[in-house]
């Protein structure tokens, strides 16, 4: 799979994120990615990422081809001139065409750099006014593409960095942090539809800690990697139902508590967004399954506990009850094990699924997930507050 490619003010578009949870969670949830378009000659086809089949959009990125800001209008004012730039120098109001572009621009000037406050119209009716300096866009400006969207902040040597608003003219807003075209450090998108995600960016993709609220009203705080949920979070959904855990590629991935509307609860081991490796289910009734899951049925050996505390031991199979054991067939498949792990110095997955007891590091495994949460859970913050200086 291809790594998306960056996302820049001048090349972005809306790009939805379908997050499908498996049979057992029973809820279609649309995770949602902000990209617009911004530069003509790149092209961006919009699909969905699936939560078990990531596709990206990849479009071509011509470094040096963009048809704003080129290169070459740069040089054009420049070449051949033996007019120097000096800070001195009273700016001057003129126009100027630009050959190599057909731009035109109307603004302050010093010798024959653009210097001050000044308009820059482009064919296709792109159009930036704002300031200028060393012959960049550069200070504070407005940006409008000539489909309508519209980009106004801070700008360095023609690309926006620091604090800028882009909106999409399909309603769709992006504000917050930039850096070289793209959106970097703490920002906020927000859809038409109401979704919207407060966090942290890395070279314009969610990346580090942020909050997504879906139209629906269900909710993630948590860790991102590569504009997917990756690392600790924890999701709630409009029903009830919610999930405080470990999360790959959006799917609950790692040790996790998932806890249902009806108050019935799972504290255990995840796969692929189903339960798979060692458990705990507990009913409402007080009953109570401890043992092995696979693809999301209990699967080994198990224990279940009645209300009352009595406990039997049995083997379950594609989630159904099996056997019982005696009292006596259960010692001796314990002996077994105690046997066998005395000649191993590390026991893996596999070797657990022999007995009946817990994995080892299963407490300690639920004690780090539990820190980690707690430890982002006091660090979330609230961006129109840190930043509503800048808007």
């Amino acid at each position: 799979m291809q790594r998306p490619p960056p996302l820049t003010h001048k090349n972005l578009a809306m790009l939805s994120v379908e997050s499908q949870n498996i049979k057992n969670l029973g809820a279609l949830i649309q995770v949602q990615n902000f990209i617009r378009r911004f530069l003509a000659k790149r092209s961006l086809k919009n699909k969905l990422i699936e939560v078990n089949q990531c596709q990206y959009s990849n479009f071509d990125v011509q470094v040096g081809k963009s048809k704003y800001f080129t290169y070459e209008e740069y040089w054009e004012t420049l070449k051949g001139s033996k007019e120097i730039y000096r800070k001195d120098k009273p700016r001057q109001k003129r126009q100027f065409l630009y050959a190599s572009s057909g731009a035109v621009y109307r603004g302050e000037w010093k010798g024959n750099f653009r210097d001050g406050s000044g308009t820059m119209t482009w064919p296709d009716g792109a159009i930036y006014e704002g300031q200028w300096k060393d012959n960049h866009a550069w200070g504070q400006g407005r940006f409008q593409h000539s489909s309508g969207d519209v980009y106004e902040g801070q700008w360095v040597r023609d690309k926006a960095k620091g604090f800028g608003v882009y909106q999409s003219k399909d309603g769709g807003q992006y504000k917050g942090e930039w850096l070289n075209d793209q959106q970097h450090g703490k920002g906020q998108e927000v859809w038409g539809d109401g979704s919207k995600y407060e966090g942290d960016y890395f070279k314009s993709q969610k990346q580090g800690l942020g909050s997504y609220v879906w139209p629906n009203g269900s909710t993630y705080i948590g860790q991102w990697h590569r504009n997917m949920i990756n690392g600790c979070g924890i999701q709630t959904w409009f029903d009830g139902r919610n999930y405080h855990g470990e999360f790959k590629d959006n799917l609950m991935n790692g040790f996790g508590i998932y806890t249902f509307a009806d108050g019935k609860q799972y504290y255990g081991q995840y796969q692929n967004d189903k339960k798979h490796g060692y458990g705990i289910y507990n009913w409402t009734d007080g009953k109570q399954y401890h043992g092995w899951w696979s693809n999301g049925k209990q699967e080994g050996y198990g224990i279940f506990f009645q209300a009352d505390h009595q406990s039997k031991k049995g083997l379950w199979q594609d989630g159904k009850k099996a056997q019982w054991y005696s009292r006596e067939e259960s010692d001796k498949i314990h002996k077994d094990f105690i046997s066998m792990s005395k000649q191993k110095k590390m026991l893996t997955e596999e070797d657990y699924r022999k007995t009946f007891e817990k994995p080892k590091d299963f407490d300690a495994m639920a004690q780090r997930v539990k820190d980690k949460i707690d430890k982002f859970a006091s660090q979330t913050y609230s961006f129109n507050s840190q930043n509503a200086g800048n808007q």
